[in-house]
């Protein structure tokens, strides 16, 4: 179908992610039937599916005995999902980490707290990766402050330390880091699989004295490798904006931003509150994404019967993670809007590192800096729409953290 560009209308809804995304494959199986009231996706909407296979000489699937059965059993529309979670949470992290080492920037922070002692003593793969990254996104910046090989004096009325969500991003993104590379390793298992059921022996399966062609009834339709993926998945991705929230309400309170102007307004802004709004739709985001990170795969019931009395409802996990990435990109847009006005309200981005300079750059190709209070809805949504670009997923992986 994909091949002769036919895709089938699908609905998201119904799936218990047990004995396979039936409703899901089931709309596929009835698309190649040609049943009544079966559409297709086409440049003018969605037309009759027996109209649109004909004219690509496809003729209605006539049924072999199990045929059906082997065409819907599958937790295929599931793994599906999490590949899609877990690729779209990698990326989001990947940018999380641009704006985490603007944030050291933009709050003058110490590089000390990267320094190796701190994961050679506590060994998590995931911990010393990142901040490997925040070291080489930040390592020629002019605005943090150098420390990694001699402790510098004390500025008056700043802290001694950074507050943790600064200070402990390695700490706090490493697991997460390391749960994204489970999920790659999952999802590919799953991918490359069979979730059919039952199954029949061959020569090369069968156990020792026993005959070929006997039949095998398991599970491998239940798909709770993947709703654990994606529940995994949530959590960071919620993770994300709760971070975001954290280095938002830093860069706006002037006896947090070491320097910085009251919400980031220009000086002759007239209530001086030009983010002030933004700091408190962040607190949304964070309690909205939240309510979004909840487990699915504990909350099953009895189902069919009593057949399906175990169930991992895989596809509703992915549909809550489809929602809660949309906060998330908004979440991290908004955070790389004010971080650039925290740019020019410094000394520019002159300063910057060589990496992070692109981010800001990129940015400001279409957000000037807000000289007055104005709306910034649109342009949140602007970023976070550009965010999803494969232009600036280049432009993250070749430039900034090649």
């Amino acid at each position: 179908l994909i091949n002769n560009d036919l895709i089938p209308k699908v609905g998201c809804y119904g799936g218990l992610g047990a004995s396979g995304d039936l409703p899901q494959n089931g709309r596929v199986l009835s698309v190649l039937r040609q049943l009544p009231g079966t559409k297709i996706w086409s440049e003018t909407g969605f037309i009759d599916a027996s109209q649109a296979l004909k004219s690509k000489g496809f003729k209605p699937l006539i049924l072999a005995p199990k045929a059906g059965l082997g065409l819907v059993n599958g937790d295929n529309f599931s793994t599906a999902a999490a590949f899609h979670l877990t690729r779209e949470t990698l990326f989001a992290l990947l940018t999380q980490a641009v704006a985490g080492a603007m944030m050291f920037e933009m709050t003058l922070a110490t590089n000390r707290s990267l320094h190796p002692l701190i994961y050679k003593i506590r060994k998590h793969q995931g911990q010393e990766e990142v901040a490997s990254l925040y070291l080489n996104l930040i390592q020629d910046s002019q605005y943090i402050r150098n420390e990694m090989k001699e402790l510098l004096p004390s500025v008056d009325g700043r802290k001694v330390q950074d507050v943790y969500s600064i200070r402990c991003l390695s700490q706090f993104f490493g697991v997460s880091w390391e749960r994204v590379k489970w999920a790659m390793d999952t999802v590919e298992i799953n991918a490359n699989s069979a979730s059919d059921n039952p199954l029949w022996t061959t020569d090369d399966t069968r156990l020792e004295g026993e005959k070929p062609g006997q039949w095998v009834s398991g599970g491998n339709f239940i798909a709770e490798y993947m709703v654990e993926v994606m529940d995994a998945l949530r959590k960071t991705i919620t993770q994300i904006v709760k971070v975001n929230d954290r280095h938002m309400s830093k860069l706006i309170d002037p006896h947090e931003n070491n320097g910085l102007t009251p919400n980031l307004s220009y000086k002759d802004a007239i209530s001086q509150c030009t983010f002030k709004g933004i700091q408190a739709q962040a607190g949304m985001f964070e309690v909205y994404s939240t309510f979004l990170s909840m487990p699915i795969s504990t909350l099953f019931g009895v189902h069919e019967q009593n057949n399906q009395d175990i169930t991992s409802h895989a596809m509703t996990s992915g549909l809550i993670g489809r929602e809660n990435l949309q906060v998330c990109w908004l979440s991290l847009a908004q955070l790389m809007i004010a971080l650039a006005q925290a740019v020019d309200l410094r000394e520019g981005s002159s300063k910057l590192s060589s990496k992070t300079k692109k981010i800001y750059d990129f940015v400001r190709q279409d957000i000037e800096f807000a000289k007055t209070e104005k709306p910034l809805g649109p342009e949140i949504e602007l970023i976070a729409s550009k965010l999803q670009t494969i232009e600036f997923r280049n432009l993250l992986v070749e430039e900034v953290l090649s």
